[in-house]
């Protein structure tokens, strides 16, 4: 790097003479200016006309995060049914609760907060089948929809994602994949297909 510093005419040089600036008079000429000029003479700085942002989390309304707070709370709901609760434990139950938390963009910008009608229908379908595999795992999509899921007796995923308009499932021994309605005769569809996965009594 060259540095070459003349102080007759107040340049200085930087880079082999790349860049080159007036010093002396410069600086004179900015310490005279008043404060108002002196911000008015800083370079404009450029504002991108549009501004995209990514993931980044909405809050639920107040009146609607006060709802969903008070609807788990020390280990009850008016939302789960007791068989469901047994289905999914203490340690899932408390899973709900911190799924209740979680605000929309959680998981990307789509990403939606836990839909409560999922959680109805969730509810329903254990309290009318009364399954209880073993080792169920309770989990959130991004859609908002509870999902659960556990490995049959041959280590084969079984998969179920409630929601308002029925229960979407997997069952990977089998290779079924589709949806039920929220009725009794999808429910029941739903549960003569699952049922070989486990037992009602809940022994895998």
């Amino acid at each position: 790097m060259d540095l070459n510093l003349s102080t007759s005419d107040h340049t200085e040089y930087r880079n082999s003479g790349l860049i080159s600036e007036t010093v002396g008079s410069l600086v004179i000429a900015f310490a005279l200016m008043p404060a108002s000029a002196a911000v008015l003479a800083q370079p404009a700085q450029v504002v991108p006309r549009e501004i995209t942002i990514v993931n980044c989390a909405t809050s639920d309304t107040q009146q609607s995060s006060m709802v969903k707070m008070g609807l788990l709370q020390d280990d009850q709901t008016t939302l789960i049914s007791e068989p469901a609760k047994d289905a999914i434990g203490l340690h899932g139950l408390k899973r709900l609760k911190n799924f209740f938390r979680l605000q929309a963009g959680w998981d990307g910008a789509v990403s939606k907060p836990i839909d409560l009608s999922s959680i109805g229908v969730f509810s329903r379908f254990f309290a009318e089948t009364h399954l209880c595999p073993e080792r169920l795992g309770v989990f959130m999509s991004g859609r908002g929809n509870v999902v659960v899921n556990w490995l049959d007796q041959d280590g084969h995923l079984v998969e179920l994602e409630f929601h308002s308009a029925g229960v979407d499932y997997f069952i990977e021994g089998t290779g079924d994949e589709g949806m039920v309605s929220v009725d009794d005769v999808g429910f029941s569809k739903l549960f003569k297909l699952v049922s070989e996965s486990v037992r009602p009594d809940g022994k895998g």
